[in-house]
């Protein structure tokens, strides 16, 4: 399975029994999970959407923001993306 999730963009799970507690550790031992928990939690929670836009918008700003502004425990409360290589990174609109 090695690489095989960076490959893919969307796992809706929805609390399914039909995955299984180690694919469960598979997706967090990728950070997936825990990023999950984060957009809903610190964004997507937090806001109304009116369109597809809008939520798209939200959740590139988020990322944006995730990667290169909020700091993270399980790195060291270090940022993804140092401030050295973050030239462009909010243009990519």
């Amino acid at each position: 399975m090695d690489g095989c999730l960076r490959e893919k963009r969307l796992c809706l799970m929805d609390r399914d029994a039909k995955f299984t507690t180690a694919f469960r550790t598979l997706l967090a031992g990728a950070g997936i999970e825990r990023f999950m928990r984060s957009i809903k939690s610190e964004c997507l929670g937090r806001m109304i959407f009116f369109g597809e836009d809008s939520l798209r918008r939200a959740v590139r700003e988020y990322v944006a923001h995730y990667h290169t502004e909020r700091n993270h425990q399980g790195l060291g409360n270090s940022i993804i993306v140092p401030a050295s290589s973050q030239a462009g990174v909010h243009d990519r609109r």
